[in-house]
C-alpha cells in the first residue's frame, strides 16, 4: 500500500466578513442577510486566484453556529468577534514551508486589502490550530436546545443563499421558536443543519429542510446515505426513471431482499 507522505506545512485561518463585487456594485456581508454570505465563502473556494495552496479544506459557519460553539459553556471563546456574515475555517496542505507560509500570507494580505474578507486569525501553533477548529467540531453544544433534527444536504453553491433563505422562511411559519444551526463543506456543496424544535413532529422540520431542494436539484443526503430515514424522500432528489432503475437493479441482484433489506428503496 502507497502511503502519501505527511504535508511539511499546514496552514490554518479563520476568516470573517466577505465582500464581492457583482457588476459595478460591491456588496458586503453587512449590506446581505447573513444567510447569502455562503455564496461568498464558496467564491472563494472555487476561484484558482484565491487558492492558498494544493489541497485546502473549507469549512463555513453561519453565525449562530458559531456563536452556539463559542459561548459557555462551550469548550471554546471566539477568536474572531461576533457579528460577521459568516466564517470560514480554512486548512491548507503545503510541501514547501517556506514559500507555503509566503504565498500564504500574501494571498490573505491581498484580500483584506481588497475588502473581500474583514477579519482574519492565522494559526502559529498547533495549538492554535486547534483552538480554530474546536468551535466547528463542538457540535454536542446544540444539546442545550434538547433533541435536534440533523441534516445532510447537498447543493450547489450558487444556490445557498436562497435555499436557506427558503429554510428559515419555513422553520419561522411552521415551527416558531425553533433554532437552527447551519455549517459544512462549503466546497463540496455540502451543508450539515440542525434544528432543535422541542416536540415538533419529525416530519414537520424534514418537510421544512427538504422540500426546498427539489426546485434546484439539491440531494436528501451529501454523505451519510438514504436508508430508513430519507427513504420517503429520495424523489426529491431522483427522478422517477431512476428510481426504478435502482429497483431493477436491486430486484436483479438481491430477487430474494436479503441485502440490507428494506433500504433506501422498496423493490415490491
Amino acid at each position: 500500500m502507497m502511503v502519501h507522505p505527511r504535508p511539511e506545512r499546514v496552514q490554518v485561518v479563520l476568516l470573517g466578513g466577505f465582500t464581492v463585487t457583482v457588476g459595478a456594485r460591491v456588496i458586503s456581508d453587512a449590506a446581505w442577510p447573513s444567510r447569502r454570505s455562503a455564496e461568498l465563502v464558496g467564491l472563494l473556494a472555487l476561484s484558482d486566484h484565491h487558492r492558498l495552496m494544493r489541497d485546502q479544506v473549507i469549512e463555513a459557519l453561519w453565525p449562530q453556529f458559531y456563536e452556539l460553539t463559542t459561548t459557555a459553556p462551550a469548550l471554546s471563546s471566539p477568536i474572531l468577534p461576533y457579528g460577521h456574515g459568516v466564517y470560514a475555517l480554512i486548512e491548507a496542505l503545503g510541501a514547501d514551508p517556506e514559500a507555503d507560509q509566503d504565498r500564504f500570507e500574501r494571498v490573505l494580505a491581498d484580500a483584506m486589502e481588497s475588502g473581500l474578507i474583514a477579519d482574519a486569525a492565522i494559526a502559529k501553533s498547533e495549538a492554535d490550530r486547534q483552538a480554530m477548529w474546536t468551535p466547528r467540531e463542538d457540535v454536542f453544544q446544540m444539546d442545550r436546545y434538547g433533541p435536534s433534527h440533523s441534516f445532510d444536504v447537498s447543493l450547489a453553491i450558487a444556490d445557498m443563499p436562497r435555499y436557506l433563505d427558503t429554510l428559515h422562511q419555513s422553520l419561522r411559519e411552521r415551527l416558531p421558536g425553533a433554532k437552527s444551526f447551519v455549517f459544512g463543506h462549503v466546497a463540496d456543496g455540502n451543508l450539515h443543519i440542525s434544528v432543535c424544535a422541542g416536540d415538533a413532529v419529525g416530519s414537520v422540520v424534514e418537510s421544512c429542510v427538504y422540500e426546498p431542494l427539489r426546485s434546484i436539484a439539491g440531494s436528501i443526503s451529501a454523505e451519510h446515505g438514504i436508508g430508513l430515514e430519507r427513504k420517503a424522500y429520495l424523489e426529491i432528489s431522483r427522478t422517477r426513471a431512476e428510481i426504478a432503475t435502482m429497483r431493477a437493479l436491486k430486484a436483479a441482484l438481491d430477487p430474494r431482499g436479503i441485502l440490507n433489506p428494506g433500504k433506501v428503496i422498496d423493490v415490491h
